[in-house]
């Protein structure tokens, strides 16, 4: 499989990232250990690396056609693991876990979030980005709404989320409106392909790099 930077740039998707870190952790003291299930090429790995030096990293990627990409995108961690499931997962007792637009495609997420609670740390921390089926942009679409699709056997709003996080052993902390980063053109195509219109009256769009709402939600968990 490609890569899953939604068709952008990578120094835009980078933006995208760096803006989930920036609110999950903010200026957070250094983590020992860090867990990242479905990092993708290693954006958001990079800039926690970059912010919080921690000692361990952990990788669950699904994708092997992009671990040697992923692996030269996280810096100088001496200890890293990067597996494809996270029964593979030798590291323990981590700091902090993220996951960025997984738990929508998981078939148990409960078990899962039990599970990450087992392997972390007491007073560790949960960072989650998910499609929220309760904002303004799902209701203005419905049914065209493109998170409605058979990868996503999960969706969430934030009531849903804080209750499964509860009942997974997890307080939810704080949660938001996501960001993300793309070139208007780029918005322009993923709206007409929505619409059923041609997608080639984007390119009467100018290509401009812009912050964007797309009906998505940022969430922090502590474990209990």
């Amino acid at each position: 499989m490609p890569d899953n930077l939604m068709g952008e740039d990578k120094s835009t998707a980078s933006k995208t990232q760096a803006g989930y870190v920036r609110w999950l952790i903010g200026e957070a003291p250094k983590f020992k250990s860090f867990l990242e299930l479905g990092p993708d090429v290693g954006l958001v790995t990079s800039e926690v690396v970059r912010r919080t030096i921690p000692q361990r990293v952990s990788l669950v990627e699904p994708n092997l056609a992009i671990h040697e990409e992923l692996r030269s995108n996280t810096g100088s961690v001496e200890d890293i693991e990067i597996v494809q499931y996270l029964a593979e997962v030798k590291n323990t007792s981590f700091d902090l876990v993220i996951g960025i637009h997984v738990f929508d495609h998981l078939l148990d997420p409960l078990a899962d979030i039990r599970n990450l609670g087992s392997m972390s740390r007491a007073d560790s921390y949960l960072g989650i980005v998910v499609h929220n089926e309760g904002s303004l942009l799902r209701r203005l679409i419905g049914v065209r709404w493109p998170p409605f699709c058979l990868q996503h056997p999960q969706l969430y709003n934030p009531k849903s989320l804080r209750a499964m996080l509860h009942a997974g052993g997890w307080e939810l902390e704080r949660v938001g409106k996501s960001t993300n980063y793309f070139h208007l053109n780029h918005i322009a195509q993923m709206a007409l392909g929505v619409l059923g219109l041609p997608k080639s009256l984007a390119k009467l769009i100018p290509r401009v790099e812009t912050p964007i709402n797309l009906g998505n939600m940022i969430a922090l968990a502590k474990k209990k």
